[in-house]
């Protein structure tokens, strides 16, 4: 037994290292952000039902895929927040290149509780905008809790 030389231990494989996490998730941020400089289409349509204009608009920086992007993250997290989404995975992407957790549970919940209490505030009906202004700032989120709020206690309940 003393001639044999024994395995080294092998670290995680390629695709289960730290730091390609980290470069994924920062190049996802980065293509997020450029996505989001582009114009999105009449948000209150998905409320209204109106095809008049077009949604999704063709000349994005993202192309096709970003297009859908921009609206997508609009339409969840309002004009306001959307931003926040690419700012986040970024950070979360640096947090796995230094191996260092920059963001905690605890963060996370007050920005959401933040975000959603925002949002509603902006989309409340009869409030300070009018659809397309509430739709593009609150998000569909954000109308929607905001008109259940509305119907449950009323005016800028």
């Amino acid at each position: 037994m003393s001639g044999r030389k024994r395995k080294k231990a092998k670290g995680p494989a390629w695709y289960e290292a730290p730091w390609l996490t980290g470069v994924l998730l920062l190049a996802f941020a980065v293509y997020a952000g450029l996505s989001l400089t582009g114009e999105s289409g009449p948000l209150h349509q998905v409320i209204t039902g109106d095809t008049s204009g077009q949604l999704f608009p063709a000349d994005n920086p993202g192309g096709p895929v970003g297009s859908v992007l921009n609206v997508a993250l609009r339409l969840v997290f309002g004009g306001l927040w959307c931003w926040a989404f690419p700012i986040l995975l970024g950070v979360t992407g640096l947090g796995y290149l230094f191996k260092r957790g920059f963001i905690t549970r605890g963060f996370m919940l007050k920005a959401s509780a933040l975000w959603l209490v925002s949002a509603t505030w902006l989309a409340q009906p009869d409030g300070p905008f009018d659809l397309a202004g509430a739709v593009g700032l609150g998000g569909v989120t954000g109308f929607w809790i905001a008109r259940g709020f509305h119907g449950m206690f009323g005016i800028w309940g």
